[in-house]
């Protein structure tokens, strides 16, 4: 059952560092660290998706068997990332992995 667990958090993760590699202007999410965190297998998956031709076919692929997932791992995260940066800002906590990941954000009020 552990196994199982641990193989659901797979696939946003991919996601989000397929998406690291769309043009800035067009990504839901920028997260630098989602490729780095992946393991070995994924991470040369993701690398075979660089070019742009290949990152729009697992698009496609992924909202062809489940349509709206793509953009919804993307948001998903984007939001729980958005709410975790507010949290640091406004009462400086968050010490979970996610919230040291943005340990650059400044605090409230100095921006």
């Amino acid at each position: 059952m552990a196994r199982a667990a641990a193989k659901t958090g797979a696939m946003p993760a991919v996601i989000v560092a397929i998406e690291q590699r769309f043009p800035k202007d067009q990504r839901i999410i920028a997260d630098d660290l989602a490729y780095a965190m992946l393991p070995s297998g994924m991470k040369a998956f993701v690398w075979l998706m660089r070019p742009a031709f290949a990152r729009d076919w697992m698009v496609r692929a992924t909202e062809k068997s489940a349509p709206g997932l793509w953009a919804l791992m993307a948001c998903r995260k984007r939001y729980i990332d958005e709410k975790l940066i507010e949290a640091v800002r406004n009462r400086r906590c968050g010490q979970s992995g996610r919230g040291l990941r943005h340990a650059r954000i400044p605090p409230a009020g100095s921006r």
